[in-house]
């Protein structure tokens, strides 16, 4: 990770739905019904994140990004401001 950052990186970030596997692959168990390692990734149900519930339900879905700060870690923010977002 050291060396990508000295080299430069871009921060990417988006908003979207996963029409292929409804984002299980991020958040859920991935392949659904894989005991594998690595395959539960997080705990949401595997029926949850269908893109055609989310784009039904939540049609003007947006998302704004703000106080995005760059420096080293620990550098960006006071340990007070951090409890802000716990």
């Amino acid at each position: 990770m050291s060396d990508a950052l000295g080299r430069g990186v871009v921060l990417v970030m988006s908003l979207w739905d996963d029409k292929s596997v409804n984002m299980l692959w991020l958040d859920s168990t991935y392949p659904v019904g894989s005991t594998k390692p690595g395959a539960a990734r997080g705990s949401c149900s595997t029926s949850s994140g269908n893109y055609e519930e989310v784009e039904r339900d939540y049609p003007n879905a947006y998302v704004k990004y703000a106080n995005i700060r760059v420096g080293e870690i620990g550098s960006t923010y006071t340990a007070n401001l951090a409890n802000e977002f716990l």
